[in-house]
């Protein structure tokens, strides 16, 4: 894909974004953008609640094994220092690093999991939640930071629109 073609796949996503009567709607898009971009096995948003410092799915490819409003318990780890209070990317890049990140490790590991992206989605410079992008050994790595800003960004009505619905608030962002 040329960067025509990346420039266009954005707009489009942008547009449907723009259409979207539902954050589900907006996810999907977003879902669709990555799929056509970086490719994925799994594209998860995670609402962040910081009065319990949860993480609550809101978006799923893989609704089968994660289900629709599943809570995480809170992390204190090398993931939650970087993606929720530093605002920073988390890159996987082995199946090594699944194991050591993720107390679901058995379940990614046999969709095939190996690679992957934790974006931080933020709102004056408070995060709002998290997308991550998953995918196949070697296909996602540091040179897919500019996309993965780019769909964070384009992530944030959505991320908003989930928090008045289900009256989340730090009263920060």
């Amino acid at each position: 894909m040329d960067n025509a073609q990346r420039i266009e796949a954005i707009a489009h996503a942008a547009r449907d974004i723009g259409k979207a009567m539902s954050s589900a709607e907006s996810l999907r898009a977003l879902d669709a953008l990555a799929a056509s971009l970086i490719g994925h096995r799994m594209f998860t948003a995670l609402l962040y609640h910081p009065d319990t410092q949860e993480t609550e799915r809101i978006y799923t490819n893989q609704m089968d094994k994660y289900p629709l409003r599943g809570r995480k318990p809170p992390r204190r780890d090398r993931w939650s220092k970087s993606v929720i209070d530093c605002g920073e990317i988390f890159f996987i890049s082995s199946t090594q690093d699944v194991k050591d990140n993720f107390a679901d490790a058995v379940t990614l590991l046999g969709l095939g999991i190996g690679s992957g992206m934790c974006l931080p989605i933020r709102l004056r410079d408070h995060t709002l939640g998290t997308i991550n992008v998953l995918a196949a050994a070697d296909v996602v790595s540091e040179r897919h930071s500019s996309i993965g800003r780019i769909i964070a960004a384009l992530a944030v009505p959505a991320f908003e629109a989930e928090q008045r619905a289900l009256g989340v608030s730090d009263n920060k962002a």
